[in-house]
């Protein structure tokens, strides 16, 4: 249960998570260990860093960031929202790669949102 950020290693209190494929991971603290400000209010979290503002609604799991919106895919598991590696990918601009046999993620941001 390790994520690196950069070549920086971190432990993971919550484990990705392997679904027919696709690898998840906890946003709260994958999203501060990349340096982003979490905040929720009225049922919406918010992710901000010095190129703006990212919303995702609870209810529906759909992400705004400027004139950009579209679904998260998302997934509530035991109270944590897991996010994809796909939207850290799209999204965020980020390279994710999950070693299954040491079960640890590497997350590099890639350029600028």
């Amino acid at each position: 249960k390790y994520m690196y950020i950069g070549r920086n290693r971190k432990e993971m209190l919550q484990a990705p998570l392997l679904e027919n494929g696709k690898s998840f991971l906890p946003s709260r603290p994958t999203l501060q260990a990349l340096g982003y400000e979490i905040g929720y209010h009225d049922g919406m979290v918010t992710i901000l860093d010095s190129f703006g503002t990212i919303t995702v609604d609870l209810a529906t799991l759909r992400y705004t960031m400027g004139e950009q919106s579209g679904e998260t895919g998302g997934r509530f598991v035991n109270g944590t929202l897991y996010l994809p590696a796909s939207f850290y990918r799209d999204v965020l601009n980020a390279e994710v790669i999950w070693d299954a046999k040491t079960d640890a993620v590497s997350i590099t941001l890639t350029k600028n949102q």
